[in-house]
């Protein structure tokens, strides 16, 4: 690649880094007739990712973990500490976990509030 293409195209952002790689790829395969269905393969690849991430609105990695992960069902029979127990997300998770059959460990800074959670955990478990 010259060191003119070289020196306008560098990728700053996920946009410019898609332009790059297709302009990467333009230079590579164009010239030759031989890879131009390579050349095309990547070309709609390129659109696809890119759709892909305009489009959605979720987490590649939680989407990920959610549908290959483990379930909450694979923590049965475990000991699981939750710290900050007392609202929020590690309340709900306590509530949650005290369904199946596992032995937790609550902390949190207010007792009053952890005391209240664990009382709801024990209700839910019977």
């Amino acid at each position: 690649m010259s060191q003119a293409l070289s020196s306008i195209f560098v990728p700053n952002s996920v946009n410019g880094l898609f332009h790059f790689v297709f302009l990467l790829l333009l230079y590579s395969y164009a010239t030759s007739y031989i890879y131009i269905q390579t050349f095309l393969f990547f070309c709609i690849l390129l659109i696809l990712v890119r759709f892909v991430f305009i489009v959605s609105d979720c987490d590649f990695i939680l989407f990920f973990c959610e549908k290959y992960g483990k379930s909450l069902d694979d923590l049965n029979g475990n000991v699981i500490w939750i710290t900050g127990a007392s609202t929020g997300i590690g309340e709900s998770l306590a509530l949650e976990l005290s369904k199946g059959n596992t032995k937790l460990i609550l902390s949190a800074r207010t007792e009053e509030k952890l005391q209240s959670v664990k009382k709801r955990c024990i209700e839910m478990e019977i």
